[in-house]
This record gives structure tokens, C-alpha cells and sequence, in this order.
């Protein structure tokens, strides 16, 4: 359910632009686990954008680089919203 929930906050933050059919994105989610081999793995939500750094205090600075190359200037998103998930098992 909640990657449905994500998906249609990516439709709903495109805003559309005239007659033309284009869309602006205004935010871009990232998925972000820790990595087996240590350091984190990112992944948005409905693109084909995927990194990974060692530290935490390097993401941001990763995903801008990713969000950079991915996007055209003038399709550049405004926001990226960051979605941690922690996977854990607890015994019932």
C-alpha cells in the first residue's frame, strides 16, 4: 500500500504546462535502504534513477548528482523527498 501511496504523490506532484502535453516535475522520491556491503542504495519512485553512497551525510549530496543527470534544466524537479525504509523481522 504504501508504495501505491508513493506513486500517486509522484503523478500528483507533476504540474501540467499548456497545450504542448509536457509535464514539470516538482518532486522526486527516492527510496533509500541500507546496503548489504554496507552504506545506503537509493532509488526513485517511477524513474529509472538508482545510487549508493558510503555515508549517510554524503545522500543528499548523491541524489542531486542522480536528479542532475537524469533531468533536462529546465525539467529539474524542486524537491527531492527522501523515503528511509528499514526492514526488521520481530518474532510473534
Amino acid at each position: 500500500m504504501g508504495f501505491l501511496i508513493e506513486v500517486i504523490s509522484v503523478i500528483l506532484t507533476k504540474q501540467y504546462l499548456g497545450m504542448g502535453g509536457a509535464y514539470m516535475v516538482k518532486e522526486i522520491i527516492f527510496t533509500v535502504t541500507e546496503s548489504l556491503d554496507g552504506g545506503y542504495e537509493a532509488s526513485a519512485v517511477g524513474y529509472s534513477i538508482y545510487t549508493q553512497c558510503e555515508e549517510y551525510s554524503e545522500l543528499s549530496e548523491v541524489l542531486r548528482d542522480a536528479v542532475a543527470c537524469h533531468f533536462d534544466a529546465d525539467e529539474m524537479p524542486s524537491l527531492i523527498r527522501i523515503h528511509f525504509v528499514k526492514g526488521e523481522i520481530i518474532a510473534v
